[in-house]
């Protein structure tokens, strides 16, 4: 379960990008059963949201070409021109994090 982006959406439509790690033009990748994190929106704008850990260090081997990657690291995205709103990243973002915890725990009780 990963989250993964690219500069346009060009690049994210492109035959490469089905790939499992987005393919060249795949900006970064956030692995979601390994890193524990949560979703916000960013106060004074209705098109950003963040990303950050929940006090833990980001798990730096499972995140994917993020340059300049630092285990406190919070990432800004931005909905501009997206087909969905701020809040529809928002709500599916935070679904794919709470399977991610439950995945972890799955695999913790084994």
């Amino acid at each position: 379960m990963h989250i993964l982006w690219w500069s346009n959406e060009g690049h994210a439509g492109s035959p490469e990008a089905a790939n499992p790690d987005g393919g060249p033009l795949c900006k970064g990748s956030i692995n979601l059963v390994a890193n524990d994190c949560s979703v916000e929106p960013l106060d004074g704008s209705s098109t950003t949201f963040t990303l950050h850990n929940n006090g833990l260090p980001w798990d730096l081997n499972r995140l994917v070409k993020v340059g300049g990657a630092r285990g406190d690291r919070i990432y800004v995205f931005d909905t501009t021109n997206s087909e969905h709103s701020r809040e529809v990243w928002l709500d599916v973002i935070q679904a794919h994090i709470a399977c991610g915890r439950q995945m972890r725990g799955t695999a913790k009780a084994k």
